[in-house]
């Protein structure tokens, strides 16, 4: 096997191993990831701060530092209901078990919904998205199937049918 001379060696290593600049969310954007474990049905949520500080009252100044998240902490709770939403077939809202929030390193507010597991939710909405102005959007990646599904909740579309699995 041929040798590579140092200096070429090392350029290689430094070009492989910078790390890659993480993606922030748009302001108008926000993702959300439905996945099963053998603990919970999670649904996790990202949302730019923009997005988030448009749902409270009265909106905070932004940036959200790690020094002043914990104050708005509960009002990010408070708003948990309107960001997702969840019914099972017969049309009964599934409640989680547990709601989690957090600033991510990128500074972005991360929500994690658990709910029991084996629930299977027939539908998705994001009642928030009726509240704000148009632009606003979520793109839900179910990763339950394969491929994972993806679709675009917006204003005018919040709700998303989730096909019967099996």
């Amino acid at each position: 096997m041929p040798r590579l001379p140092l200096p070429l060696l090392a350029c290689l290593l430094a070009i492989w191993l910078v790390p890659l600049p993480s993606r922030a969310h748009q302001a108008l954007e926000s993702s959300a990831q439905i996945a099963s474990t053998p603990e919970n049905l999670e649904l996790t949520l990202t949302l730019a701060q923009p997005y988030a500080a448009a749902l409270l009252v009265p909106p905070p100044t932004l940036p959200l530092t790690t020094e002043n998240f914990d104050q708005l902490r509960p009002a990010l709770l408070a708003i948990a209901p309107l960001l997702a939403a969840a019914t099972d077939r017969s049309g009964k809202k599934l409640e989680p078990a547990r709601v989690l929030v957090s600033l991510t390193t990128e500074g972005e507010i991360r929500y994690l919904f658990l709910y029991p597991s084996g629930l299977q939710p027939a539908d998705f909405s994001m009642p928030a998205l009726a509240r704000l102005p148009r632009g606003f959007f979520c793109i839900l990646s179910d990763q339950r199937t394969t491929p994972p599904g993806r679709v675009i909740l917006f204003k005018e579309r919040p709700l998303h049918a989730f096909p019967a699995l099996p």
